[in-house]
């Protein structure tokens, strides 16, 4: 069976849709195993789970057992960059071919493969442009908060970078433009509906997203990773 139908279209998009939560679930902390990648070794050698700072602290070390942990802690604000940036590249290689002459099976698959990249790329240009680089922006005096910016950041996630893989790759528009729209809903709906009413919890248990998320990112990236090698094949 051909996925060359207005119904096919209507379950491809209606998939993309459905695996939001799931697909942002493994962005979100697969960003924070990233930076978990130094932050829990300086847990582990702190040998207790660090205390959050209050507005008292003029000073904050979160590891006085492992006053090192810190720097390592420090360092970790590129790698939830980096970990969405890798996963992204892996979804994308993934989802190839970007064409509708497949199998439903087949075209549902690219459909998700595109929407993780797309998320992943999203969340490279918000951390890019957001918290984990703030001191470089505050730095240069850059209003990297303000509404338009984010509106920009949406704009190269959903649009920009979409076009550049129909261009690219000979992408069917259609799929692409199915896949781009469907990850956007969902991921507003996922946020609004999911993460907002979570964010307090989660920041209550702060120092658990960056343990949690270390096996997301690394099970999801030798997935990813595996899958290509065995198309390569």
């Amino acid at each position: 069976m051909k996925y060359n139908s207005f119904f096919n279209m209507v379950i491809l998009v209606l998939t993309v849709l459905a695996a939001a939560p799931a697909l942002t679930f493994i962005t979100v902390f697969a960003h924070e195993g990233g930076h978990g990648l130094l932050i829990v070794p300086a847990i582990a050698l702190n040998g207790e789970m660090p205390d959050m700072p209050t507005e008292q602290s003029e000073v904050w070390n979160p590891f006085p057992n492992f006053p090192a942990g810190v720097i390592l802690f420090l360092l970790s604000f590129p790698l939830g960059v980096v970990a969405n940036g890798l996963i992204s590249w892996l979804a994308f290689k993934n989802a190839r071919p970007f064409t509708l002459e497949q199998s439903v099976t087949r075209s549902v698959l690219t459909g998700i493969f595109l929407s993780l990249c797309i998320m992943n790329f999203k969340g490279v240009l918000s951390n890019v442009f957001g918290q984990d680089f703030s001191f470089v922006w505050e730095f240069l005096q850059v209003p990297y908060q303000q509404d338009s910016v984010r509106t920009l950041l949406k704009a190269g996630a959903y649009l920009v970078f979409p076009a550049y893989i129909v261009m690219k790759e000979k992408a069917d528009c259609t799929l692409v433009a199915s896949v781009s729209a469907s990850t956007f809903f969902g991921s507003y709906l996922t946020g609004t509906l999911l993460f907002e009413p979570l964010q307090e919890e989660m920041m209550t248990h702060f120092w658990w997203l960056f343990i949690l998320g270390v096996p997301v990112l690394v099970i999801t990236v030798v997935v990813l990773w595996l899958r290509v090698r065995t198309q390569d094949v």
